[in-house]
């Protein structure tokens, strides 16, 4: 899908169920946002989300096309989760996404 070894991962080892970076498209810079379904069988928590909302802010910042692959089962639900921000979750599904600037392709498996 990329041009091979061009993927540049960023913050790989923070919320690792969601997997953001930059990679070349024929030569072109975009964004990429990727549930890891290795851990925590993908589900979006606080810390995923806020790691996910902040890079399309980034993306969008700099007229970076973004490319999402979403294979999410649901977001984390608790007391917990609740209490740390969920409304973050908001960001990362789609309705911060309606504001950006550039080209975005979205896969949802």
């Amino acid at each position: 899908m990329i041009d091979e070894g061009s993927f540049f991962e960023i913050k790989p080892a923070f919320a690792r169920n969601i997997i953001t970076g930059y990679a070349r498209l024929n030569g072109r810079t975009v964004g990429i946002v990727a549930n890891q379904s290795m851990e925590v069988g993908g589900v979006i928590d606080v810390d995923a989300a806020n790691k996910a909302a902040r890079f399309v802010r980034i993306c969008d910042s700099f007229n970076i096309p973004l490319i999402q692959l979403q294979d999410s089962p649901a977001v984390m639900i608790g007391v917990e989760e609740e209490h740390n921000n969920s409304e973050v979750y908001g960001e990362l599904l789609g309705f911060n996404e309606t504001k950006l600037k550039d080209l975005r392709a979205e896969d949802v498996v």
